[in-house]
């Protein structure tokens, strides 16, 4: 599949399956239950499209969307061991499905990093994961 639009990138980011990821919403939620944790959603990162030129510059649009891990409230569970332990995980899981996305010609490129996520004003540990990919 050929990348041609943010709801095509989208849609694919969101059919994802991460091991461990139990709910996946369609767009940032207003609130999350600890039960449906770990929970994923796709998020708006950036668009760079630069014109066609004469001297043949310019090219394919770069589309960067985010998906966005919850997996634990911070404010319970306060080992920070086990916290550390389910980032590993969360990553490795993460990069597994990654690896398996099929986005043919967009070649794809990402990067992830463990972050606090808010929502609904509770804070979760979580993870931001940005990926890019061609037009």
């Amino acid at each position: 599949m050929a990348i041609t639009s943010l709801a095509v990138f989208k849609s694919a980011l969101e059919d994802l399956v991460i091991s461990g990821v139990g709910t996946t919403y369609e767009g940032p939620p207003d609130t999350l239950n600890t039960a449906d944790l770990p929970a994923k959603w796709v998020d708006i990162s950036d668009v760079d499209e630069q014109p066609w030129t004469a001297d043949g510059g310019g090219g394919w649009p770069r589309l960067t969307l985010s998906i966005m891990i919850a997996y634990g409230p911070i404010g319970q569970g306060l080992d920070g061991i086990q916290n550390f332990a389910d980032t590993i995980t969360a990553m490795d899981n993460t990069l597994d499905a990654l690896r398996g996305l099929d986005v043919s010609k967009s070649k794809p490129s990402w990067n992830l990093r463990r972050v606090a996520i808010t929502v609904g004003g509770v804070a979760y540990w979580g993870l931001e994961v940005e990926i890019t990919g061609a037009g």
